[in-house]
């Protein structure tokens, strides 16, 4: 395998795309027609998907809209257009960006506290006059489903309010429901396992304004900064985010997740950013130093024992990504070259990206999950190295495409295509990478890593 060494290097292009398009009505009619016929595989008479701000990502999948301030639940008859069940704000608010024919009932329990509860019927009453009874079959959609490594019997568990599987309880009995969640989130067989080109245009779109602010956060970072003040270079032009923003130094940058503070940063200190915008998070750990003599005395061989063993990971897991390799082969490249019981890492080493920050992986030990085209995959390797080591952290997506799926792109989408190769080509020319024709760089700083935040022009190029 090549080694990593530091040189001199030109900083990636981090310039905003201007060819962002809206998503189209044909794009949601395809999705519903293959929900149905998923749906129709279970034989389910209905699908009941449940949002709320932090749990948006399957409503929005097929609906284009994601509820503000309140909860929302679509409810999708095997036979007939989807209901949209909206509270006292959102109401109106779904028409204008739906994209299919769908319904509207106000429901206002859906609504913030204390807001007027005008309504004539029950959520159980509206299903009823749909249809639904003793001898229909609903699947649950939340956003997340079990399995037996969740402990017995939490394969028929529901992590939706407790409302809404009473009612459906009620009116059906336990053994015509289920957890249905799976028909999006599964990484093998979900319908989000899969991102058509043209959602991953708006994608990139979110990439590009994350990767750019992570890159401009390293290059801006100065000692006597606070965490706020820098991180007033996050830019999200209004994008909404898939989690909280996280910056933190000192021994609070070791939990990796905290949002920024007051606290003053100081020559020395090891630091962590990450931006996660709907469909796309890069992130960055490293030491605010212009190089090894900057940063405490016992850890000057970080670089050594940490780094260069990560980036021999990162370096594994971008060449052997691709179409057909099964994810347990992923995880065995990484765990390889990176072994999981020395360097402390225990999540999944990368996983399936949408609008969600983490839909599900496919890649974990022993799995037989192929990965196909049209995954959109984020490098995501978490060490947890023993103090007083920090790790590092050079994450960001990837999407994989095989020579359809690419021709598709290339016609359809020619700049955003152009741009992911000019990608690949800096991985591979200045960066050193070595990776499949399948892989397409979404986020501008994929493989870029910079250990001395001080020195701006030096980062790690495999030679």
């Amino acid at each position: 395998m090549k080694q990593a060494i530091l040189k001199e290097l030109d900083l990636p292009d981090i310039s905003l795309a201007e060819d962002y398009a809206e998503l189209g009505a044909d794009l949601f009619v395809r999705r519903f027609e293959s929900l149905r016929e998923k749906m129709a595989e279970r034989a389910l008479d209905f699908l009941v998907v449940y949002a709320d701000r932090e749990h948006a990502a399957n409503f929005r999948y097929l609906t284009n809209f994601d509820p503000r301030f309140e909860e929302a639940i679509l409810v999708l008859p095997s036979q007939s257009r989807p209901v949209i069940f909206l509270g006292n704000e959102n109401k109106s608010v779904a028409s204008y960006f739906t994209r299919v024919e769908h319904e509207v009932v106000h429901f206002p329990s859906l609504s913030l506290l204390d807001q007027p509860r005008i309504a004539r019927n029950t959520f159980k009453d509206h299903l009823m006059q749909m249809g639904a009874g003793r001898n229909t079959r609903i699947g649950v959609v939340g956003w997340k489903y079990f399995t037996q490594a969740d402990g017995v019997g939490m394969e028929s568990a529901f992590e939706v309010p407790h409302y809404i599987v009473e009612t459906l309880r009620s009116l059906v009995g336990d053994s015509h429901m289920e957890n249905a969640t799976a028909i999006f989130m599964h990484a093998d067989h979900g319908l989000r396992s899969f991102v058509e080109p043209a959602q991953l245009a708006e994608y990139e779109y979110a990439a590009s304004l994350a990767s750019g602010s992570i890159l401009t956060i390293l290059d801006k970072v100065e000692p006597g900064q606070t965490e706020l003040t820098l991180a007033r270079h996050f830019e999200t032009r209004g994008v909404p985010a898939s989690c909280h923003p996280m910056l933190s130094v000192k021994e609070k940058a070791r939990l990796g997740l905290p949002s920024p503070s007051t606290q003053r940063i100081d020559r020395g200190d090891f630091l962590t950013v990450a931006l996660g915008l709907r469909g796309a998070l890069s992130s960055r750990a490293a030491y605010v130093a212009s190089s090894q003599d900057d940063i405490p005395l016992n850890c000057r061989t970080w670089a050594q024992e940490v780094v260069h063993p990560y980036m021999a990971a990162a370096y594994a897991w971008i060449k052997h990504l691709k179409v057909g390799i099964t994810g347990g082969e992923i995880y065995q490249a990484v765990e390889k070259v990176y072994p999981r019981n020395r360097h402390g890492w225990h999540l999944n080493p990368g996983h399936l990206i949408a609008d969600d920050e983490w839909v599900s992986s496919p890649i974990y030990e022993g799995s037989s999950i192929r990965i196909k085209s049209g995954s959109y995959m984020q490098l995501d390797i978490i060490p947890g190295p023993a103090k007083p080591w920090f790790g590092a952290n050079i994450e960001d997506g990837y999407y994989v495409a095989d020579s359809s799926l690419r021709q598709q792109l290339a016609a359809k989408h020619p700049a955003l295509y152009e741009r992911m190769l000019r990608r690949r080509n800096y991985m591979i020319q200045k960066l050193g990478y070595s990776m499949s024709d399948d892989l397409l760089p979404v986020s501008p700083s994929c493989g870029y890593y910079r250990p001395y935040l001080l020195d701006r022009r030096k980062a790690f190029v495999f030679e």
